[in-house]
């Protein structure tokens, strides 16, 4: 029974390490990116929007990644209104600790990939066409095999509607 409790246990004990004003501890093994799956620009079209989290290893050496549970329980995605000082951070995915044993080994220089996506009623509520946020996409798992979960890297994904004209400003990140 207990053990059911482990994985979001720690899940709130790695969440609560990252708020705040210090500044998040990205894991010099990798390098995150994010990018929009069917829409280089991002323009929210009253759909879902889809995007890939790319991870390369920048290490010298191979790591024992658990990709599988990464694939199936996502990212944590906080949204940030580009217009006000509004931030949300939607709810994660189920977690599945049995996939924690299932690793992939990603040599240096390789990358990987995880889909994730925003969903069409939540991007509707923060203005559906003229909806104007920025996705702070972040990682983090167990990767020495325990079940301390530690930052693998973040990535910001610019979200527009199609009335918001497009320009490069990113919003200040506390």
């Amino acid at each position: 029974m207990y053990r059911h409790l482990i994985i979001p246990i720690a899940i709130l004990m790695s969440a609560g390490s990252e708020a705040g004003s210090a500044p998040r501890g990205l894991n010099p093994d990798f390098e995150v990116t994010v990018v929009c799956s069917n829409d280089a620009r991002c323009t929210f079209d009253h759909s879902d929007v889809h995007f890939s989290i790319i991870i390369r290893n920048v290490s010298d050496s191979a790591i024992r990644f658990p990709l599988e549970f990464l694939r199936q329980a996502g990212p944590y995605v906080t949204l940030h209104d580009n217009r006000s000082d509004h931030t949300e951070t939607l709810p994660a995915g189920m977690r599945d600790e049995a996939l924690l044993a299932n690793l992939t080994v990603v040599e240096p220089g390789q990358t990987v990939s995880i889909p994730g996506s925003i969903s069409e009623a939540q991007l509707e509520a923060w203005g559906g066409s003229s909806v104007d946020v920025t996705a702070e996409i972040r990682l983090s798992a167990p990767l020495d095999q325990t079940l301390m979960f530690r930052p693998i890297g973040s990535a910001m994904l610019r979200i527009v509607g199609k009335k918001v004209r497009h320009a490069p400003v990113q919003p200040p990140m506390p």
